[in-house]
């Protein structure tokens, strides 16, 4: 090439970046060649940007349809293997705000995907994945997903490791999820990093393993993947796989809000306001966290609601008409814990004027979406006998839609609701078949239950002894209404022989834990001397030690 061409394809280039984003980067051809696949490539890249800015609600359709009217005009009238540029989609936006359109968003990428447009993989992968914008679909998702990492994004190869380790779109391997993920992350992938962290916490992907969590958020935050401080500091607070520690959450949550991330900053106000791991100082919390809330920010929005609604104890004085408004304003944003929590508002009539029929529809809404917890918070408040009017039928369905979104607390509210026969009549056989699916999920509540109406034959057939078992499995765990029950058991009407010794140890147990109740049945049981000879002095001990136990103040050791 010759130096006044290679200048003039230099100008070309320059030209094209001028007209407009990532358009601009397929303009590369020397002006001494044509490019038969340019213009192709153009316009594909063209559809590609137009989708994006559809589904984001940048661009409404007389904005798209102008766009795609130039750009087909453009490919009628270029010249073959004409290097061209055109104006951005951007360009024919009006600027307002949009009403998305995912539908015509998912038609563009797939036209972009026909003329060779691999990065339309990713964005397919994650429309079918989300499911918000359109009906969710896993295994397309998982498609897609592995196509784009075969075309080299590691973004996908990432996605489809995620995918193998909890199972979504295709067969659980968690070793070989693990795996892809690791492989990046030694890389020093900080995307890669974090993600590991995330599935080593996460008991659906496999083990977990906190220490390697630890390290994964570490590497990550050092690279300067500033929400892995977050995450670091959520591991402390929220205390799930890890002893509490408020201080060292405290402190990564600092650091990311020092780093500039708003979600530390939301977090630090939290901790300022509940007085965790550092004095509190609400009034310092507070401003923090309205400072976010102050640029829309949903998470900082709900966090005041939660405040000033009391769901978040704090020593803020509540203010219901606030949290309803700060609930409100992260709704607008499209907060579904926003558009809930207002829902919840507005059938109980907390902080507005009561509307059940809108609150509901708001609730029904979030639910029909694909959100596990709006259809719990739905089968709880049609329940709530506090309120004027319940719909336990519609509760079942409720549930029922929150089970098969994985949401397991759903089978022990099912199985609750369908045998106190309080709402409904009771389904026993029904009710006990939801307890062993939430027994199987490992919900030592539903586990209970198993084995209260198992020894009972409540539900099922009788089998005495195995309930018992059961119940003392759970008791063994030190929970205070197995060992309750397991003494109801062992000294009641359906016990074959009264096993009194047992009952007494377990009810001696239960009271030394702090179970009011426990003192109490020691008491009766000495006072009325049907299992035991009757013992007005041992009835009167523990008789003092319930009143001990329920008077605050009162020495625990009433034995001197």
């Amino acid at each position: 090439m010759t130096p006044g061409a290679a200048m003039a394809a230099t100008m070309k280039v320059l030209l094209a970046a001028a007209l407009g984003g990532a358009l601009a980067a397929v303009a590369h051809a020397a002006d001494d060649k044509t490019d038969p696949a340019h213009l192709a490539g153009v316009m594909a890249a063209a559809k590609l940007e137009l989708g994006d800015l559809l589904l984001a609600g940048g661009i409404d359709a007389a904005g798209t349809d102008a766009a795609l009217a130039f750009y087909a005009r453009v490919s009628a009238s270029a010249a073959p293997g004409a290097i061209v540029a055109v104006m951005p989609p951007s360009g024919f936006a009006s600027g307002a705000k949009a009403q998305p359109d995912p539908d015509r968003a998912l038609t563009l990428y797939a036209d972009a995907l026909s003329a060779g447009q691999t990065d339309a993989l990713l964005r397919l992968g994650d429309l079918y994945s989300d499911g918000r914008a359109i009906t969710a679909d896993l295994a397309k998702a998982f498609d897609y997903y592995q196509r784009a990492a075969a075309a080299g994004s590691t973004t996908a190869e990432l996605r489809v490791g995620q995918m193998y380790a909890l199972g979504r779109g295709t067969q659980q391997d968690v070793a070989k999820g693990r795996a892809i993920v690791g492989d990046l992350a030694r890389k020093d992938n900080v995307a890669a990093l974090e993600l590991l962290g995330d599935l080593l916490t996460q008991p659906a992907a496999g083990p977990v393993d906190p220490k390697g969590a630890i390290d994964a958020y570490e590497r990550a935050a050092a690279l300067g993947q500033v929400d892995s401080l977050v995450r670091l500091g959520n591991l402390f607070h929220e205390a799930v796989l890890l002893p509490p520690d408020e201080a060292r959450a405290f402190g990564y949550y600092q650091r990311a809000m020092d780093a500039g991330s708003d979600a530390g900053k939301i977090r630090v106000g939290e901790l300022l306001v509940r007085g965790l791991g550092v004095p509190a100082d609400p009034a310092r919390g507070l401003a923090l966290v309205e400072s976010v809330a102050a640029t829309g920010n949903s998470d900082a929005l709900n966090l005041l609601g939660d405040i000033y609604s009391g769901d978040t104890a704090t020593s803020v004085t509540v203010d219901l008409a606030k949290a309803f408004d700060d609930y409100s304003k992260a709704a607008a944003q499209g907060s579904n814990q926003g558009k809930l929590r207002v829902g919840e508002m507005l059938v109980r009539g907390q902080g507005v004027a009561p509307d059940r029929t809108r609150g509901l529809q708001l609730m029904a809404g979030v639910a029909a979406s694909g959100d596990a917890r709006a259809y719990l918070a739905l089968g709880n408040i049609l329940t709530d006998t506090t309120l004027p009017q319940t719909d336990a039928a519609a509760a079942v369905t409720a549930y029922r839609h929150a089970a098969e979104l994985g949401a397991s607390d759903a089978y022990l509210l099912l199985g609750d609701l369908l045998s106190d026969g309080k709402l409904l009549p009771a389904q026993l056989p029904v009710a006990f078949g939801y307890y062993e699916k939430a027994a199987a999920t490992g919900s030592q509540t539903a586990k209970l239950r198993v084995g209260q109406m198992t020894a009972l034959g409540q539900g099922t057939a009788k089998r005495f002894e195995d309930g018992v078992r059961i119940v003392q499995e759970v008791a063994d765990t030190g929970s205070l209404p197995a060992l309750l029950l397991l003494g109801d058991l062992l000294v009641g009407p359906d016990a074959p022989t009264p096993d009194v010794n047992r009952a007494l140890a377990a009810y001696e147990k239960a009271g030394s834990l702090g179970d009011l109740d426990a003192w109490l049945r020691l008491g009766d049981i000495y006072r009325d001397g049907t299992l035991v000879p009757l013992d007005g002095d041992k009835a009167a001990f523990y008789y003092l030690k319930a009143t001990a136990a329920a008077t605050p103040g009162v020495p625990r050791d009433v034995s001197k």
